[in-house]
């Protein structure tokens, strides 16, 4: 995945959901954690980092089971225009 990616849903839920100080960042052997600027954006935002061994998959089963379950219920569900369309939808807290 890549650390754009990674970056880009960081500032997201920082700004869209006003993510509280605390919140895990997992990375499984490292990846993409890591890379440039993420690490620094998750210290800003007081998220900790959290690296697991690469096959640990039972310690990012929450979060893995986060994002089928928003995947699920909310972008299969939908035909988005655009990515626009998408984030406003996803963000949408009513």
């Amino acid at each position: 995945m890549p650390a754009e990616l990674v970056a880009a849903a960081l500032r997201m839920s920082n700004l869209a959901a006003q993510a509280c100080a605390g919140i895990v960042v997992v990375s499984r052997a490292g990846q993409p954690v890591c890379k440039p600027g993420v690490p620094e954006l998750a210290r800003s935002a007081q998220h900790p980092l959290q690296h697991e061994p690469q096959g640990q998959l039972l310690g990012n089963a929450m979060m893995e089971r986060f994002f089928l379950n928003l995947k699920m219920e909310r972008v299969w569900q939908r035909d988005y225009a655009n990515l626009g369309e998408a984030r406003r939808d996803i963000t949408d807290t009513s």
